[in-house]
């Protein structure tokens, strides 16, 4: 497994904070309310010098700014962070946002320190009649300014769409805008969230159902796509806060029982080791990649929680962060070196990670599967 000398790439999460609700987010239920205990945790340009050096930044090759729970446009102290890693080092710095925070000024700003080697890529996922469907609470108008903005401040642009049944017949009008209005690069992925079901439930606030969401066509589909009629059965009761705790619970009662099922494969391509690539949540906790770290927040669902509770029964979390932490210690001790040896054994509770078959097999790989239409164009 990776070294710390060996990194050359990391992924950051800056904030757990978003100003979005989009449905397939693990923050949210279903696009409604928040889930419970989200710990809304973020870096500070203090924080942020104190764990990556100089000497580490000059090292990377790339900073991607992601994160699993929020959208790093909404840290506080994004500018002062990214002139830091300006003033330090050359290294290629890759921002996601979905663009609707803030206002034009600040992204003007974000485009003026972002001129070398540097990206923003931006989540719009068709146009002002359709963005909003994913996007939930993304306002167009803003959005789409506050990217123009970025580019006439000299910022490298790109569009990133995801593809579904209502905004498909948009790909290629998009594609054509984001040429008209000085984009650099247009990409189209192939959506996750339709492995069982054609269609994806939306909830409004108070859990009640709101609207579906229809999985793309064969043309766009993932190839973990069930591609079959089965609709979910339509939500006629709220599925309330107390309900979504008790399906939780549930879950972690079975769990506990050693009924959780999962495909299981030894035939890892793992991208930490291929990618050289480490990812850090907005708490400063230290993951292999971004797919693990999903365990930094109680979410439901059993793959979530069979991550969740492997690392919780072996490292606290304290030990494994590096604002608690230097970063070199943590990856240079046995803990991810405990992860890659469980490759090999059965996928259970209490055995391995199932993230990593889940998220990394050689075979069928739906993130790959995801990014499709880049190879393509590649």
């Amino acid at each position: 497994m990776l070294r710390y000398n060996d990194i050359q790439r990391i992924h950051i999460e800056l904030t757990a904070r978003c100003n979005a609700s989009c449905p397939g987010c693990p923050r949210n239920v279903w696009g409604g309310y928040a889930i419970p205990e989200l710990q809304k945790t973020e870096w500070t340009l203090k924080q942020f010098e104190e764990s990556f050096s100089g000497d580490f930044l000059r090292q990377l090759d790339r900073i991607l700014f992601c994160g699993n729970y929020g959208d790093p446009g909404t840290c506080r102290e994004l500018i002062s962070i990214l002139q830091y890693i300006r003033n330090e080092s050359s290294v290629e710095i890759c921002l996601h946002t979905n663009g609707g925070m803030r206002n034009e000024q600040f992204w003007f700003d974000v485009g003026t320190v972002l001129q070398h080697n540097s990206k923003v890529i931006w989540s719009f996922d068709g146009l002002e009649d359709t963005n909003h469907l994913y996007r939930k609470g993304v306002n167009w108008d803003r959005a789409w300014a506050n990217a123009q903005s970025y580019i006439s401040a000299g910022g490298h642009a790109v569009w990133e769409m995801l593809v579904f049944k209502h905004n498909e017949h948009q790909v290629e009008q998009c594609k054509e805008l984001s040429e008209q209005y000085g984009f650099k690069q247009f990409i189209y992925k192939r959506a996750l969230g339709f492995e069982q079901f054609s269609n994806m439930q939306v909830l409004d606030k108070r859990g009640k159902l709101d609207y579906d969401i229809v999985g793309p066509s064969q043309d766009y589909s993932n190839i973990a796509n069930a591609n079959s009629p089965q609709q979910l059965p339509e939500q006629t009761e709220p599925y309330t806060l107390e309900k979504y705790k008790q399906h939780n619970n549930n879950q972690m009662q079975r769990y506990q029982r050693n009924e959780f099922v999962f495909k299981h494969t030894k035939d890892i391509h793992c991208e930490t080791i291929h990618n050289k690539e480490i990812y850090v949540d907005s708490a400063g906790t230290v993951y292999p990649c971004c797919h693990v770290g999903h365990a930094s927040q109680h979410t439901a669902g059993e793959l979530y929680i069979q991550n969740r509770e492997w690392l919780l029964s072996r490292f606290k979390q304290e030990q494994i962060s590096c604002k608690v932490n230097k970063l070199k210690d943590i990856v240079d001790s046995y803990y991810f070196k405990t992860v890659e040896s469980t490759w090999g054994l059965r996928t259970d509770n209490q055995q391995r990670i199932a993230m990593c078959s889940t998220m990394c097999s050689k075979h069928k790989n739906k993130m790959q599967s995801v990014y499709e239409s880049v190879r393509n164009v590649e």
